[in-house]
């Protein structure tokens, strides 16, 4: 939503109309979560949702996060292939399956999301690098 100020303070040089964009803030109890293997983490709105999933409507794969109702959407030309295995370094984004589409996540959902994703996490090595990957299937 844009946000229209007004400001006269007899200021030739700034006075004048200003339109700026408000931020953006996740309603108080619908999030998704964007998580990444590093630790690192944002809580988002459903615009910003709607953009990642749009961005990744080419490329996007899924994963049911074990025995929750959470889903971790990510970019399927991302993943790593290791003995059979497959893995993810990065981010993903978390939401909840729903009967017929995804839903946003709860404030609660959100700390149950983080856990879920953190206890998928392992330890890769490739090369001289070491890293954090989660663990899909």
């Amino acid at each position: 939503m844009k946000k229209v100020e007004i400001c006269i303070n007899l200021d030739p040089v700034n006075d004048g109309v200003k339109v700026t964009e408000e931020e953006r803030k996740p309603s108080k109890d619908a999030h998704g979560l964007v998580i990444a293997t590093n630790g690192n983490y944002e809580e988002i709105g459903s615009q910003e949702v709607a953009h990642i999933l749009k961005g990744l409507s080419e490329t996007f794969d899924m994963d049911c996060m074990g025995n929750t109702p959470f889903v971790a959407v990510f970019n399927k030309k991302k993943v790593l292939r290791n003995e059979g295995h497959k893995y993810l370094a990065g981010s993903v984004l978390i939401v909840k399956e729903g009967e017929e589409s995804i839903e946003l996540l709860s404030s609660e959902e959100l700390e149950q999301a983080k856990l879920a994703f953190i206890s998928r996490l392992v330890a890769l090595k490739m090369g001289d690098a070491s890293f954090s990957a989660y663990e899909i299937g």
